[in-house]
């Protein structure tokens, strides 16, 4: 069997760490953002000091990384956090170094690869901690009919490309707290899905 096209770290950091993240970024979101329809929006957040913790933390992991992928590493680059609160809806799909236009997708930046870390745990049943619980905020790959739930402490990463479009559904209970970051290949990376497992069945994190 071919490998998964994501790399996975669970236990990335430990779930005393997301809380103290998500702790520091509480001072940046007190109320959430309210889009035009009324409803809570997603928010981008900054925090210089976590941010560099976790490129520290993500060295380690670069070289088996490439050996996953088969590329070289050039970066790591906008590091960010993003907080999705209670009745956040989801987005359009869309890919970090892509955009559709009239002539079909164009490479519009020099990204390679998306990381996501969640700080929070994925719960649809009682009892529900909201203090580091979430239902909702899936991880979303439409073209793929294939989702992760957010679990706290891991980290995945997959190609920006086309295929890889992605969105986080809908929260409805609790908020969910992330770590966003792109990664630069020394050679733009082209995905060739006929080097990896293409039943989604098998990508399930556990």
């Amino acid at each position: 069997m071919n490998k998964i096209p994501f790399f996975i770290v669970k236990n990335f950091i430990s779930p005393l760490a997301c809380e103290q993240i998500i702790n520091d970024l509480r001072v940046l979101k007190t109320r959430p953002n309210i889009g035009q329809n009324g409803m809570p929006k997603k928010m981008v957040l900054m925090n210089k000091i976590n941010s560099l913790r976790l490129t520290h933390t993500f060295e380690p992991y670069i070289e088996s990384l490439e050996d996953h992928f088969g590329f070289e590493y050039k970066g790591t680059h906008d590091i960010f956090f993003e907080w999705f609160p209670e009745n956040y809806k989801t987005e359009s799909p869309k890919s970090d170094g892509y955009e559709l236009t009239k002539r079909g997708w164009q490479r519009y930046k020099e990204v390679d690869f998306t990381g996501i870390l969640w700080l929070n745990d994925y719960n649809e049943e009682a009892p529900f901690d909201a203090t580091y619980e979430t239902y909702g905020g899936k991880l979303e790959f439409p073209n793929f009919d294939f989702s992760f739930n957010p679990k706290r402490g891991t980290l995945v990463v997959f190609p920006s490309a086309p295929n890889f479009v992605n969105t986080v559904s809908s929260v409805q209970m609790g908020s969910l707290t992330q770590t966003k970051f792109v990664i630069r290949s020394e050679v733009p990376y082209e995905y060739d899905k006929n080097s990896f497992d293409s039943n989604p069945k098998s990508w399930i994190l556990d």
